[in-house]
């Protein structure tokens, strides 16, 4: 998929989850990265959704004490024989999550490290 259509997919699917929770969402097109998946780079305060063909994810980001914490799920969406997984940097660390697969599984994943920004991706296995 496309960087345009991924930005697209991604501010569409936001203001759909903002109309839902009725307030602002964060939007991971905004700070799209030129990756094969969707990568905000994100701040205290900040959450998702991302989405990518055949997986979602979404998140929260905290912050105290000069550190940053992401608390989230992923979700496998498409019965495709891939599974996907969260990864990225929060504050100073690295994180991945665990892979979810097959379709219909979810998979929580937290991590914290020093600083205020995380960037967040979504892969899966293809």
């Amino acid at each position: 998929m496309g960087k345009a259509k991924r930005a697209m997919v991604a501010t569409a699917m936001a203001a759909s989850l903002a109309s839902v929770l009725g307030g602002p969402v964060a939007s991971a097109a905004h700070n799209a990265a030129p990756a094969q998946d969707v990568a905000p780079l994100s701040k205290c305060g900040d959450h998702g959704p991302i989405d990518i063909p055949g997986g979602r994810a979404d998140f929260k980001l905290t912050c105290k004490g000069g550190k940053i914490t992401i608390t989230g799920w992923v979700l496998d969406t498409a019965a495709n024989g891939k599974c996907v997984w969260a990864y990225g940097k929060v504050g100073n660390n690295d994180f991945k999550s665990g892979k979810a697969c097959p379709k219909g599984k979810s998979v929580n994943f937290k991590a914290t490290g020093k600083g205020s920004t995380a960037k967040v991706y979504l892969k899966d296995d293809g």
